[in-house]
């Protein structure tokens, strides 16, 4: 018995506009019920180029409406706006990360600095005098150093439980009451999550290649240009070490792999993500995208390393058309960074930047599989078919899913037999490869991915991830 969630054949599309001009939209609105009425009449139907109100008029995808709706829906379409934000509202969502990663990180610093008073004074000998002069020890740059360090687990998970909860608000502030719907919370399936295991590695290796190569330019640079090193960012890779040896491996996890996986993913590609390909198209927009969650990581290498994870979970999102599957796959990676960390530290290793990478036969592997991989979990998206048996759409590259009342069941195209030995191929070449190259695992702190606060770097040369 054939599995009901493969389709054999590409159905119609149908495009429903029913949200179109609202991050909401509107059950109630007649395109969708329309569409439905034309299915259920057996009317026949024909695609036709929308325009879906995009702002230069370009093309974003054939749509497909009965031809008993097609004169006075498609006009309505195209007048239209698409949802947002903007290129605009995503730059200022972007400066808003970096707002609330400096606002979290003072909050967390003055509830310790706070805390380092009461304990080094004692309740019966607090005073606006002694205070003040606590104060002035602990603001001292070697001060705040020595705060930092001694309390950086509590740092970094007081910073991550203000910027998850504010994220959230905000998606739910900005998205309304639709938001599980328009970010996607299904989950994804078994056979995406299989492929996104088999990404995983492959991509990890590319990445700290790219990373690596990064990191050996840059510091060429401040060799030829001395000067330079007064504007130097700082890089949150340098915490990881630091953090695995004080405090325990769980809470590591929670802090470096689980929290930014959530709450950068939300930011990212539920709200910044969702709008840019709407307006841009999916390649401007998944490019774009990645762009901003870049430079948020702020150093230059840091931030060319994580732009292909980027643009790798972009893809991984809009086809699954499910925000667990970047959290799973941003989380998988992070993680990773840490346990890599952690396993080196037991073992009395020195975690720094090789000048030698991995060698071309498994960067090579590497980069085929992960292409390969991507491509096969693309060919395998996730689509919604109508009752009718037509594919909805709303116009536009999206992970949203279609509203309740269209009753659409979720679908994945079977792959051609062809594509699926040449992924197989290419993870097992990927496999032998890895196996047979002595020190193949990545350095640790490539591939962990966070974001810097902003103030916790004055005076110091470790880095604070939020």
């Amino acid at each position: 018995m054939s599995d009901p969630h493969f389709e054999a054949d590409p159905p119609a599309r149908f495009s429903d506009d029913s949200r179109l001009g609202s991050d909401q939209g509107d059950p109630t609105q007649q395109i969708p019920r329309a569409g439905e009425r034309g299915l259920e009449a057996g009317a026949s139907g024909r695609r036709t180029d929308s325009t879906v109100g995009h702002p230069d008029g370009e093309r974003t995808s054939d749509i497909w409406l009965p031809d008993d709706a097609l004169a006075d829906q498609l006009p309505a379409a195209r007048n239209a706006g698409l949802p947002g934000p903007g290129l605009p509202e995503a730059i200022g969502w972007t400066f808003g990360c970096f707002v609330l990663q400096i606002i979290a990180g003072l909050g967390v610093f003055a509830l310790l600095a706070m805390y380092a008073v009461v304990q080094s004074l004692g309740l019966e000998s607090i005073s606006p005098e002694t205070i003040e002069s606590a104060l002035s020890d602990i603001m001292s740059p070697a001060g705040k150093l020595k705060l930092q360090e001694d309390n950086l687990s509590l740092f970094v998970a007081g910073t991550m439980l203000i910027c998850i909860p504010v994220t959230i608000f905000a998606v739910r502030l900005r998205l309304g009451k639709e938001a599980p719907r328009l970010l996607s919370l299904a989950r994804p399936s078994l056979p995406h999550v299989v492929l996104l295991a088999a990404l995983f590695l492959p991509m990890t290796i590319v990445s700290n290649e790219i990373y690596r190569r990064s990191m050996l330019a840059w510091d060429a640079l401040l060799k030829l240009q001395p000067e330079l090193t007064r504007f130097e960012i700082p890089n949150t890779n340098d915490i990881v070490p630091m953090l695995v040896a004080q405090t325990p491996l769980t809470w590591v996890v929670l802090a470096l792999g689980l929290g930014p996986a959530l709450w950068e993913e939300l930011l990212f590609r539920g709200i910044i993500g969702r709008g840019l390909t709407a307006r841009w198209g999916m390649i401007a927009g998944v490019l774009l995208t990645s762009l901003f969650f870049a430079v948020v990581h702020m150093h230059p290498a840091h931030a060319a390393g994580v732009l292909s994870l980027g643009i790798v979970m972009h893809v991984i999102y809009l086809a699954t058309r499910s925000i667990w599957a970047p959290m799973l796959y941003h989380f998988m990676n992070n993680t990773y960074g840490v346990l890599a960390t952690k396993w080196a530290y037991d073992a009395g290793q020195d975690i720094h930047i090789e000048s030698e990478g991995p060698g071309i036969l498994l960067l090579l592997t590497a980069s085929l599989s992960a292409v390969v991989s991507l491509a096969l979990l693309w060919s395998m998206r996730t689509r919604f078919q109508l009752p009718g048996g037509v594919e909805w759409s709303p116009g536009h590259a999206t992970a949203e899913r279609p509203p309740a009342h269209l009753n659409c069941e979720s679908r994945y195209r079977r792959p051609h037999a062809l594509h699926v030995s040449l992924a197989v191929l290419c993870c097992a070449a990927f496999a032998a490869a890895f196996w047979f190259t002595p020190d193949a695992a990545p350095d640790a702190r490539n591939t962990t991915q966070h974001t810097v606060s902003a103030d916790s770097e004055q005076g110091s040369s470790s880095t604070f991830v939020h």
